[in-house]
């Protein structure tokens, strides 16, 4: 209504309420303080909850290993990423799949980036392309458990053979990011089609361009454009916000409640790229794979928080916060 103030904290009964985990109400909230009042779960067995949120004990859904763990049965992720001067986001797509427990993962990028890839990542496995060559691609679709497609793909017309082909093709759930959702904003016709099991995670601005709605709506309207979003495309949407919210078509939708200002930084959303695709790779089912995924990059950029200042963090120290929640996890 155009008038609020700061508070130093909130007590609410019961749940936490939609307005006060998205922000800018969550700002206003200051500390959140849920106080039971009598009211539990089974109160309302016969409603459907509007959203949810993990909290720690939702970490036990994290893969457990195996004393009889190969690596083929740690699950196989293909990262299709990465454009001339752009092997970074390659590099930490694939490294965070890898660190977040596949068992192997492969990096599919044009040939001038080898030598930067396998000099910071020896432990993938690398093919590269010089041209368009969709047999080899098939094949490469043809191997995996999971797929990551679009950090730091570029907009070429070779990079929109690679979006069209991997969703025409792909046998195995993937997901979507960055600039392979660019391509898709121009070709949403791809998504009506049927697909597999897809998980999108768009910021607000690629969201925008998806929707073509201005920005400012979107930021205003995020619940239910995602919610809307996943429903007209069957797809899961992980609309990525200082609160990202997971909407499941027709199922949940998950406001997540982890994560630090840190995060804002270059190659944050390909880290959260392929957490979720190596998760998904382990088994996990794609929804369940998604906001669990959100909620432990989240506690991992938390976790870099406690060793690096919010304004200096990299996308490289969330990736080593994520070792550090699968060691407290006995993972």
């Amino acid at each position: 209504m155009g008038q609020a103030f700061l508070a130093d904290a909130t007590i609410t009964f019961a749940f936490a309420k939609v307005g006060q985990m998205l922000y800018p109400g969550k700002k206003y909230c200051g500390e959140l303080i849920v106080s039971a009042i009598g009211i539990e779960s089974c109160s309302l067995a016969d409603q459907v909850l509007p959203c949810k949120s993990l909290e720690k004990e939702d970490l036990k859904q994290l893969p457990q290993a195996s004393p009889d763990d190969h690596k083929g049965s740690r699950g196989k992720v293909l990262v299709i990423a990465g454009s001339e001067d752009m092997a970074g986001a390659a590099y930490l797509a694939s490294k965070s799949a890898l660190t977040s427990g596949a068992g192997m993962v492969k990096v599919y990028t044009p040939r001038c980036n080898r030598d930067i890839i396998l000099t910071r990542f020896p432990e993938a496995i690398l093919v590269t392309y010089d041209k368009w060559n969709e047999k080899q691609l098939l094949e490469e679709l043809a191997w995996a458990d999971a797929i990551a497609i679009g950090p730091g793909l570029g907009k070429s017309n070779l990079a929109e053979n690679l979006v069209r082909t991997t969703l025409e093709n792909a046998a195995v759930p993937m997901v979507v990011d960055a600039d392979a959702l660019g391509i898709l904003a121009e070709h949403l016709q791809w998504l009506k089609k049927p697909h597999t099991e897809t998980v999108i995670t768009p910021h607000l601005g690629e969201m925008a361009r998806l929707m073509g709605s201005p920005l400012m709506y979107v930021t205003d309207h995020k619940l239910s454009i995602a919610q809307d979003f996943a429903r007209d495309y069957q797809v899961i949407c992980a609309l990525k916000d200082a609160a990202t919210i997971v909407s499941v078509p027709y199922a949940t939708t998950y406001i997540n409640a982890s994560g630090c200002s840190g995060m804002a930084t270059a190659g944050s959303g390909d880290v959260l790229t392929g957490v979720i695709a190596g998760l998904i790779a382990q088994g996990l089912r794609p929804e369940d794979a998604a906001s669990l995924g959100v909620y432990l990059h989240g506690l991992a950029g938390e976790e870099a928080a406690r060793t690096e200042a919010n304004l200096c963090m990299q996308a490289g120290d969330i990736i080593k916060g994520i070792k550090t929640i699968y060691q407290k996890e006995g993972r």
